[in-house]
């Protein structure tokens, strides 16, 4: 007994594999995921998503914005009346000489008195600093006597009343500078700094904020819901197509309308005409199988009255046996052409039929074909011409187009008058190379011109069936042209004769 030994890649393969299968969280987030991707197909989520974040985001934005723009108008509101508080006591002290009578208390008490109050009233500290940059007063008490050579300090004794405003976000304070000058207001004899806490503003503005907030739920809500209700408004038209498009669905081919937008108009539109392009396509269909069915059912009905007729003569002569077993072996061949030509339209048919496209001269081509049929020509003194206006090579399937023009020439002779002529000629361009073919034969009825290329369709049913024509031939050469990309044109003018033109490219491009 051999035992096998798993690599270690293959166990941890293997764990990996159970654990995708038995992990029951990982499949429940993959229907979660997967739930969520299908609502994100729906139309109306979609507006719905877009309509609440039209809506939410300004006013969201806005919110703050208010927010934001209240803080800092009280914050300057208050900074601004500090700032005349302070510079009023500066004039002050400058008039009473306060720092040339620090160490005299009873001359500054007042002064002193009224630092303390303005630094209590606005939550606040007030520095009082000497030219000596020596702090001479604190209202907190814990630096005086100390020295602030601060950036701020220094910048005030240089440029006066220009003072320096700094509103710390993180510390919730604003601080600012002011100068004192002596008494002839000349010189700057100090400096007040000054501070003040900006609690209460950030508390009254976080209590905005919250009122805000109840707002924007309330308001969301409301907008959530006037959302909802107008994406299901907007796409109602839709859902009145959908409606009319299940009805189609089930039978009713109607043409449906849905004027309610200008978009579902177009798309209502546009089904309509695919509609009527289906209809017709199946009347063209059930035409084509009764036709096939018709021109099937001919040659052996023929071949039956036939034999039936043999079957009852009893002993007749050989000659009318010889002549009876011709004809059936006539409407045999006219049996084979037709399915010939059938499966010749099926494989032409098939959107991915293949062309063998390789580089033929042309010249050669058409003098090969024109060489076959002089025969036939030549029974009824039809007199076929060629006319090469300059050598042309061309991307082409060669046994395609050789039934192709084969065709256009033999239906030329065949539905032509005795004693008529067959002109065909080959030109090029720069782009395209045409075959055009000229006939003095019977001609078409103008208004049966547009309808020559489809199938089993013949101007003359009873001249058809006597040259033995399936009705195949020119809807088989229209899809040949078209293989190549080509296009092919005709006129004619009755009892006078037709002209079909060929225009194809000379390079193909798949």
């Amino acid at each position: 007994m051999r035992l096998f030994k798993k690599s270690e890649h293959q166990l941890e393969e293997e764990m990996l594999e159970n654990g995708r299968h038995v992990n029951p969280f990982q499949n429940h987030v993959d229907s979660i995921t997967g739930a969520f991707r299908y609502c994100l197909k729906s139309f109306r989520v979609r507006v719905f998503l877009l309509i609440v974040v039209i809506a939410w985001v300004p006013f969201l934005l806005l919110n703050e914005y208010i927010a934001n723009e209240s803080r800092t108008i009280q914050i300057e509101q208050k900074v601004s009346e500090l700032q005349y508080q302070v510079r009023t006591l500066s004039r002050q002290m400058s008039r009473a000489d306060y720092l040339s009578n620090v160490e005299t208390p009873a001359v500054n008490s007042a002064l002193n008195a009224e630092i303390g109050l303005l630094s209590d009233l606005y939550d606040g500290r007030i520095l009082v600093i000497g030219d000596s940059f020596r702090i001479v007063k604190d209202t907190y008490s814990t630096d005086t006597d100390k020295y602030n050579i601060s950036s701020k300090v220094l910048s005030c004794f240089r440029e006066g009343e220009n003072t320096v405003y700094d509103y710390y976000r993180d510390g919730s304070y604003a601080e600012f500078t002011v100068p004192v000058y002596d008494q002839a207001l000349k010189n700057i004899k100090g400096v007040m700094v000054v501070s003040t806490s900006m609690k209460d503003i950030e508390d009254m503005v976080a209590g905005q904020k919250k009122r805000y907030q109840i707002i924007e739920v309330a308001v969301c809500i409301l907008l959530s819901v006037i959302a909802f209700f107008s994406s299901g408004w907007l796409l109602r038209p839709f859902k009145s197509l959908e409606d009319n498009l299940n009805r189609a669905n089930q039978g009713d081919m109607r043409p449906i309308s849905v004027p309610d937008c200008l978009e579902t108009e177009r798309i209502a539109a546009v089904y309509n005409e695919s509609l009527l392009r289906l209809k017709h396509l199946d009347e063209s269909r059930q035409e084509f199988v009764s036709n096939v069915s018709h021109e099937l059912k001919t040659p052996i009905t023929s071949i039956r009255i036939l034999a039936d007729s043999l079957i009852s003569m009893g002993e007749a002569p050989v000659e009318l046996y010889q002549e009876f077993m011709t004809d059936i072996s006539n409407e045999i061949d006219r049996e084979s052409r037709i399915i010939d030509d059938l499966l010749e339209m099926v494989k032409l048919d098939r959107t991915n039929a293949e062309l063998t496209v390789q580089r033929v001269n042309m010249n050669e081509l058409m003098e090969s074909v024109l060489k076959r049929l002089k025969g036939t020509a030549e029974k009824r003194n039809i007199v076929v011409t060629l006319e090469c206006m300059r050598p042309v090579v061309a991307d082409v399937d060669e046994l395609k187009f050789t039934r192709l023009i084969t065709n256009l020439v033999e239906n030329a002779i065949k539905y032509n008058k005795d004693n008529g002529s067959v002109a065909v000629s080959l030109n090029a361009d720069q782009t395209y190379f045409y075959v055009k073919i000229v006939d003095t034969g019977v001609g078409i009825p103008e208004d049966e011109v547009g309808k020559i290329f489809e199938r089993f369709y013949r101007v003359d049913k009873a001249r058809s069936r006597e040259t033995g024509g399936t009705g195949l031939g020119l809807a088989i050469c229209k899809n040949i042209v078209q293989l190549h990309h080509g296009m092919i044109r005709v006129s004619s003018d009755y009892g006078v004769g037709s002209t079909f033109v060929v225009r194809v490219p000379l390079v193909y491009i798949p």
